[in-house]
């Protein structure tokens, strides 16, 4: 077919045309399905993902130190989400608390009547072991307009959670719970050391530094290392150390305090023992 013919032209564009035509519908049918939403005239909020679909929460999908930004607290989601929020007049605060946050930016809005954010949100690694997590992401909406502007009745069409997998180290005390009945022994002057053994519980490799000891600590109760300070644990593998007495007989200090820096944003391992004349040794310890 000669393609510089009329015919071969005008079946061109008439191709063209419906082309553009099916493009504009596509676009279009989507619209409508969420746009219809606000129909009734009541205040209510939408959550799409980024491929514009209405969703019932945040899914922040695989957070890591290798696949999310970290500000120093959070680990903050690189997919972003849109909120629709119907009437317009309504707006929303940012807002974090101790475990999750959201950041908030203007975006032109789709539907009629309405405004429309760019959502961004973070979880604190320091409040979830690894694996799966779901946390409640408090969003505040207000109305400048009225008297007592937090007072807005509007229906969420989503859960305010926040949910996702977390990939980080974990460094904790193995075998913690036999933990206190070995340093009952250690107290009544039974035996002059207990060892210790350390595990990386997570998902990731983390480095670890040399122990440090808290002032408030007497000296009569000691760690002594064994293979921990320097050493870089993999998921699962485990160091050890000794809590070692330097004097005969039952420790006098009341409360002993340890840390076990790490290479993970700034956390350690903590190790506190509290000692109480009636009762026997307590002890704690936390990745933080």
């Amino acid at each position: 077919m000669d393609i510089h013919s009329p015919k071969f032209l005008i079946r061109l564009a008439f191709l063209v045309a419906l082309l553009i035509q099916f493009r504009v519908y596509a676009n279009e049918s989507v619209k409508p399905n969420i746009c219809n939403s606000f129909a009734n005239g009541k205040p209510k909020a939408v959550l799409l993902n980024s491929a514009g679909h209405a969703v019932s929460k945040i899914d922040l999908g695989n957070v890591s130190i290798h696949t999310s930004t970290f500000d120093g607290n959070f680990f903050i989601s690189n997919s972003n989400y849109r909120l629709i929020v119907y009437p317009k007049r309504l707006e929303i605060r940012e807002g974090c608390s101790n475990a999750t946050c959201f950041f908030k930016k203007a975006a032109k809005p789709r539907c009629q009547g309405t405004s429309e954010f760019e959502l961004s949100a973070g979880i604190n690694p320091r409040n979830f072991r690894p694996g799966v997590f779901a946390s409640s992401l408090m969003i505040s909406f207000f109305d400048p307009r009225l008297i007592n502007p937090e007072a807005v009745e509007i229906k969420l069409l989503f859960d305010e959670k926040i949910v996702g997998s977390l990939s980080l180290p974990w460094v904790e005390i193995e075998n913690s719970d036999s933990l206190e009945n070995e340093l009952r022994f250690l107290s009544k002057g039974s035996i002059n050391q207990i060892e210790i053994s350390v595990i990386n519980s997570g998902t990731e490799s983390v480095s670890l530094m040399s122990w440090q000891t808290d002032p408030i600590t007497a000296p009569d109760l000691l760690i002594a290392d064994a293979s921990c300070s320097g050493r870089t644990l993999g998921p699962k593998e485990t160091c050890r150390f000794f809590l070692r007495k330097t004097s005969q007989g039952k420790p006098q200090g009341k409360v002993y305090h340890w840390l076990l820096p790490t290479n993970f944003i700034e956390s350690s391992l903590h190790l506190t023992v509290i000692q109480n004349t009636s009762e026997n040794p307590r002890v704690s310890s936390k990745f933080k």
